[in-house]
């Protein structure tokens, strides 16, 4: 029974096989959790803000990987913040997770978006499981 909704927005550099198999553990993790997902990808900067503004308050909370690679390092973050902020007031926990570690030294992906007034994680440099580990920081904060 789903008690709660999951949106998971992957920004650029994620297709093919391994936009497919995250997207299958996140749903299997989802269903144990409890939760419905809705799990999308976009390479188009706004496509993914307007997502951010019109649909998060559909969701109990909100997981971005903004970019999944150097290669995608292009998308404008600034953008993204904005979006964030501009749905801060809903109170939607929102958790940025990056496949590979941003703090490496040569990485050149992004830093953490800076959000104010916003119930905010981030975890970086853990694969997939970094989306386990945020479904599952989720469905804590939610059903607390």
């Amino acid at each position: 029974m789903t008690t709660y909704n999951i949106l998971i927005l992957n920004g650029p550099g994620l297709s093919g096989s391994a936009l497919s198999e995250i997207e299958e553990t996140c749903r299997h993790t989802c269903q144990q959790s409890g939760a419905g997902l809705d799990f999308r990808q976009s390479d188009d900067e706004t496509e993914i803000t307007r997502w951010l503004e019109i649909d998060a308050q559909e969701f109990s909370g909100i997981i971005i990987s903004p970019v999944a690679n150097k290669e995608a390092a292009t998308f404008d973050f600034e953008r993204l913040q904005a979006a964030i902020t501009s749905i801060a007031h809903l109170n939607i926990p929102i958790i940025e997770v990056h496949l590979e570690n941003i703090f490496l030294t040569g990485s050149n992906i992004s830093a953490p978006l800076k959000v104010p007034e916003s119930d905010a994680g981030f975890i970086a440099g853990l694969g997939i499981h970094g989306y386990l580990l945020a479904i599952q920081s989720l469905a804590t904060k939610i059903n607390r």
